[in-house]
């Protein structure tokens, strides 16, 4: 399914499977391996930027506040065959969800200022722990980076992206199964804060693991 989201004021596009973490609580990993089918959420086949288009014009957007670009995998990895060329397009406020890892996939790009000037006006980025031990356990990222290099890119592209006026908010999951992860790897709420408020970044709490 491209076009996904039960409000019809808040629609959200997928646009791709792949993604560069393999987190714990991934919904579309759990039903895959839980139910032993793909779910409603993972596309058949990565869509090209027409596929995309063709499903995006048949909303009504005289009702439509805010666009989200979210999905099963990770936006940024279409960021030049679709997330830019679709900004430039809508013509309402638009929001990505993102797992932050722009700055690693695009290590000589400004990808934060280039979302910006194609018309980005939100980001949720998930950084899902307060230090890089519990990131890599929760979100076990597949970057040839260290576990301390994948956390202070990720804080990085969130600082590049709230200082090119994009709204940012850090996000983490505060509901996760203990049959998912031992219990010391469990993001602590209150340290987490800490950083976003020294940062002076939203936190965005995530209940759906």
């Amino acid at each position: 399914m491209i076009v996904y989201g039960d409000n019809e004021a808040y629609p959200s596009v997928n646009i791709t499977n792949g993604c560069t973490n393999n987190c714990v609580f991934c919904n579309l990993q759990k039903q895959v391996k839980k139910y032993k089918e793909k779910s409603w959420f993972y596309l058949e086949k990565e869509p090209s930027f027409e596929e995309v288009w063709n499903e995006v014009q048949k909303i009504d957007f005289s009702k439509v506040k805010e666009f989200w670009i979210a999905g099963a995998g990770e936006p940024t990895l279409r960021l030049d065959d679709i997330v830019l060329p679709l900004l430039r397009k809508l013509e309402v406020r638009t929001s990505m969800i993102t797992n932050g890892h722009a700055n690693m996939i695009y290590p000589d790009r400004n990808v934060a200022k280039e979302l910006k000037q194609a018309g980005l006006h939100d980001i949720e980025i998930s950084l899902n722990a307060e230090n890089p031990e519990k990131y890599v356990k929760l979100c076990r990222p597949r970057l040839n980076y260290s576990p301390e290099e994948i956390y202070l890119k990720i804080v990085e592209f969130a600082c590049d992206c709230k200082n090119n006026g994009i709204y940012t908010r850090l996000t983490l999951v505060t509901c996760i199964s203990p049959e998912l992860v031992d219990g010391k790897f469990m993001p602590d709420v209150d340290e987490f804060e800490k950083i976003t408020e020294e940062l002076e970044i939203t936190t965005k709490k995530r209940v759906f693991a």
